[in-house]
């Protein structure tokens, strides 16, 4: 048998039936399920993968609400969820995927290698998270296209690498950060109008960068993992003070759905390996005072306030 691989989603949106009964009923009761939700199919609004029916379960569940299985089709939003059906939205996760073809009683099987698999690679099977099955073929019971996803937890963030940004992307980051700027500006009370806080963050803007991704010192990155090609974003200056190279970081941004697992931290750490090829010696960067959940990350990584903004010696 051949190897599970580890692969990662972002969180999906689900539309179907959730199928509740007893332990030995479910080899019954979701073939009926799958079939009723082909017959209804129309019924569902954007619909994004008609051919995939999926099939979420929890091994260990931790809420009365989460028992069962649910049988259903990926949608972009929800819109509105047809009578008698559910929604159910599964977060970004890592899973190690095993793909099987063929007769049904192949997938006991496959669920053993898997977790064979995952124990003496080192993987955690996640039995309080979501399981996902996608069925690309399920019509009989030997003629079967499935991948099993059984949900794990890896270290993406150890693989964070920098690209630097297309003149394209640059484009949509320049709009995305002088709004972002603006909304902070306004947040600090800086400015009596969000109006004039947008005014001066494209002024600014304008000023720092007036060659764009070519404004010399400047480094304007993507941020990936060996799994996510869009991880976040990273704009940097270097220059000199008081004979000194000092690397200043002016936006750093990991996407919505990565956040609170660790990706922060490692962007950071990220950052001074290119500060010391840099050769500076000092990172420093602004926090506004009611972004208390940043400023307590940048304690932890070691940056001390000096003025406005915050510092880490690297020299230390």
């Amino acid at each position: 048998m051949k190897d599970p691989v580890i692969k990662e989603y972002e969180s999906i949106h689900l539309v179907g039936f959730r199928v509740l009964c007893e332990g030995s009923e479910y080899v019954h009761e979701i073939p009926k399920a799958a079939e009723k939700l082909d017959q209804r199919i129309s019924e569902i609004p954007r619909l994004k993968k008609p051919a995939l029916q999926i099939g979420a379960f929890k091994v260990k569940e931790t809420s009365a609400e989460e028992d069962g299985y649910w049988v259903c089709y990926q949608v972009e939003s929800y819109d509105k969820v047809p009578e008698g059906m559910v929604s159910l939205t599964i977060p970004a996760q890592a899973y190690a995927v095993y793909r099987v073809t063929g007769a049904n009683t192949k997938i006991p099987q496959a669920y053993e290698h898997i977790h064979q698999w995952m124990e003496q690679e080192g993987y955690p099977r996640l039995l309080d998270h979501w399981h996902l099955e996608k069925y690309f073929r399920s019509g009989r019971a030997d003629d079967i296209d499935v991948e099993l996803m059984d949900t794990t937890k890896v270290d993406r963030t150890s693989s964070i690498t920098f690209n630097y940004m297309s003149s394209k992307m640059f484009g949509e980051y320049a709009a995305a950060n002088q709004r972002k700027y603006a909304e902070e500006l306004y947040k600090s009370e800086r400015f009596s109008t969000f109006e004039e806080a947008l005014a001066h963050a494209r002024n600014q803007f304008a000023d720092l960068l007036p060659e764009g991704t070519l404004t010399k010192d400047h480094h304007l990155f993507t941020l990936k993992t060996d799994l996510i090609e869009d991880a976040g974003v990273l704009w940097v200056h270097t220059f000199m003070e008081n004979e000194e190279a000092i690397l200043f970081i002016y936006d750093i941004e990991i996407v919505e759905s990565l956040r609170g697992q660790g990706f922060g931290k490692a962007a950071m750490k990220a950052v001074e390996e290119f500060a010391i090829k840099q050769k500076a010696k000092k990172i420093k960067l602004h926090v506004f005072d009611h972004n208390v959940r940043a400023r307590s990350l940048y304690e932890k990584l070691g940056y001390v306030a000096e003025g406005r903004n915050m510092v880490k010696d690297l020299q230390g």
